[in-house]
């Protein structure tokens, strides 16, 4: 007697040995992995912004954030990274303006009324000034305009974050009560 016929199907193809699936590689983890190795935490460059830095700690697994309340660097010239403020003023392109700082504020070259100009978007603020201004001396964050108070008295404006402040100075020193204020 015989066994009866049983039908198999299809053999299936033997199935290739994978690995887990890995974490996914992205500049956080990349951070993460070198913070971990090297124990020391690393800056995560990719998350930077205007007024806050990411670091991956050396535990591997933490993220630290130092977060400011005005910023600390601007955006680069090609709108890719971004560099520190810097508010070294300096004459270029006919006006005096800072190195590298937020908003559209400028300063007079000298030789025109027109102290201070602010541009954003589609609208323009002056502040002019009721004489023609000599060209200033630059030092730093500062232009002084000479005379622009009358003789020996000069405006003294400085460009410190986030905005411009201004000041006179002449030779009677600390009680001169002359106007100042921030521009």
């Amino acid at each position: 007697m015989s066994a009866p016929a049983i039908a198999q199907g299809p053999t299936p193809s033997p199935t290739p040995a994978t690995s887990p699936p890995s974490a996914l590689t992205t500049p956080a983890n990349e951070a993460l992995a070198q913070a971990k190795k090297n124990n020391k935490r690393v800056e995560i460059e990719s998350m930077r912004s205007e007024s806050a830095t990411f670091y991956a700690n050396p535990d591997g697994k933490t993220v630290h954030m130092e977060m400011h309340t005005q910023p600390i660097r601007v955006k680069d010239a090609d709108g890719e990274g971004f560099q520190p403020i810097d508010t070294t003023l300096v004459e270029a392109d006919g006006v005096i303006k800072p190195m590298a700082a937020h908003g559209g504020l400028v300063l007079s070259a000298g030789r025109d009324k027109t102290l201070l100009k602010s541009q954003a978007a589609d609208a323009v603020a002056k502040i002019s000034w009721p004489s023609t201004l000599l060209e200033p001396r630059l030092k730093g964050d500062t232009a002084t305009y000479p005379g622009a108070y009358g003789k020996g008295r000069d405006l003294v404006v400085t460009r410190p974050r986030p905005a411009f402040s201004s000041r006179s100075s002449s030779p009677s020193g600390p009680q001169d009560r002359s106007p100042s204020g921030c521009l």
